[in-house]
């Protein structure tokens, strides 16, 4: 049995299918809030959770500079107020940038609960999105349909990380490309406002 098999089998084919689908998709998007917020709705319906969210690390690397949901609405996200930090099992996750399953989020030795207005959550599955090796964000899923996350779902979790990675890494890469053409172009611009100042 090839990779690709071990992956169909343990996956499924209707949900690789979609993977693939969804990566697809992510590559070719040049705007990363667009990248996050299509992985994210991704995300919820290849697992069942009922919540999604992307954290992106700071420039430290040891707490979260945004902090992007899916799955609540407006009103309860206003009712939480400040977004997370990166404390509790969020900042195990930045810690430790390995994926991590946990059964029941309260009963978790690193939880810090919840603050007021916060949605109650069970289970929990996150997972480090790495560019060039790098840990940039998490991904987050809460409160799975049917109780807990499963092998699958993780592996899920894990392969849409990676597609994230990839379009972010290529968003950016494209962004710096066209920032070095624009200021190629000034140059010769400027130099071409030199020589004919010159000239007169």
């Amino acid at each position: 049995m090839g990779p690709m098999e071990a992956v169909e089998s343990e996956l499924g084919q209707e949900r690789l299918e979609r993977l693939i689908a969804v990566g697809r998709g992510l590559v070719t998007e040049l705007d990363p809030d667009i990248v996050i917020r299509r992985a994210l709705v991704a995300a919820r319906e290849l697992t069942g959770a009922r919540y999604a969210a992307l954290g992106v690390l700071d420039s430290n690397r040891t707490g979260l500079e945004r902090f992007l949901t899916e799955g609540m609405d407006d009103e309860t996200v206003e009712k939480i107020g400040e977004q997370p930090a990166g404390r509790g099992l969020l900042g195990l996750l930045i810690e430790d940038p390995r994926p991590l399953v946990v059964d029941e989020v309260t009963g978790h030795p690193d939880s810090h609960g919840f603050p007021p207005g916060h949605p109650p959550m069970t289970s929990f599955l996150g997972v480090p999105v790495m560019i060039d090796g790098t840990a940039w964000g998490n991904l987050y899923l809460t409160d799975k349909s049917d109780g807990r996350f499963e092998p699958a779902d993780e592996q899920s979790a894990v392969i849409l990380a990676e597609w994230i990675a990839i379009a972010i890494h290529n968003a950016r890469s494209v962004a710096a490309e066209r920032v070095q053409l624009s200021f190629e172009a000034a140059e010769q611009e400027r130099r071409k406002w030199a020589r004919e100042l010159h000239d007169e």
